[in-house]
């Protein structure tokens, strides 16, 4: 796509001063509107949901095994992550997940059995965020 060549080309440029600095690369359109239709992973969503039936000692050891992964064994989530966090702030919006939710066809019901659930294991309800640990160590639920 000519898009596909605008990136490559801003970052093979030889020019340090005129060359796409990493922020940029990561704003370019073609990044941006790479994930922009893919569907989540939902298992990663039910997984968000059970973190909340956890007690707060599993809850923090799921999170200190999310910091300690290395990129290569959480591949799927970051990618999941990275569809549902288009400003590439590091956190998605309880609204951004809800919508990758829907578009990925999840029933209505369980969609919403599931944000109830989010907004409880938040560090904090009431921002509307999750943040990118979190949901790592929510989708590890199933796996410890």
């Amino acid at each position: 796509s000519d898009d596909a060549k605008d990136f490559i080309r801003g970052l093979l440029t030889v020019d340090p001063e005129t060359r796409m600095s990493a922020s940029e690369a990561l704003q370019h359109r073609w990044i941006t509107s790479a994930h922009g239709d893919a569907p989540i992973w939902l298992p990663s969503v039910e997984h968000l949901s059970r973190m909340r039936r956890l007690g707060r000692l599993e809850r923090e050891a799921l999170l200190a095994i999310g910091y300690a992964l290395r990129r290569d064994q959480i591949r799927d989530l970051a990618l999941t992550f990275r569809a549902l966090d288009r400003e590439g702030k590091g956190v998605i919006s309880i609204e951004a997940l809800r919508e990758g939710v829907r578009r990925s066809g999840m029933a209505e019901e369980a969609v919403e059995r599931v944000f109830d659930d989010l907004a409880q294991i938040s560090h904090d309800p009431t921002n509307g965020q999750v943040e990118y640990t979190s949901f790592v160590a929510a989708c590890l639920e199933k796996r410890c």
